[in-house]
């Protein structure tokens, strides 16, 4: 794993499954590699997987399946489980008086 990750964590677990799929000889390498390559260049630390479904390689499967991995994961550990993050609603060019 490397340092300069700012999702350390996640990037683990798609390590993970992206070697298990080459083991398995599965089609799914070429989908965790475009996530691993997509999460490893993202400079921005998530709060939440959902978040990581914004970067290429990443679908509502992928964040749910490293969502249940981040829940055994604080359990196992007694950590806490992050909030998803409000999504930011954007304005319709209206400003706020």
């Amino acid at each position: 794993m490397s340092s300069e990750c700012a999702n350390p964590l996640l990037l683990g677990w798609v390590n993970e499954w992206l070697e298990t799929a080459r083991e398995h000889n599965s089609k799914g390498v070429t989908v965790y590699r475009k996530a691993y390559d997509s999460l490893k260049s993202c400079p921005l630390p998530f709060q939440h997987p959902s978040e990581a479904q914004q970067l290429h390689g990443f679908g509502p499967k992928l964040c749910e399946r490293l969502t249940a991995k981040l829940v055994s994961y604080c359990r196992e550990n007694g950590l806490p489980m992050p909030e998803v993050p409000a999504k930011r609603k954007k304005s319709a060019g209206k400003s706020v008086e």
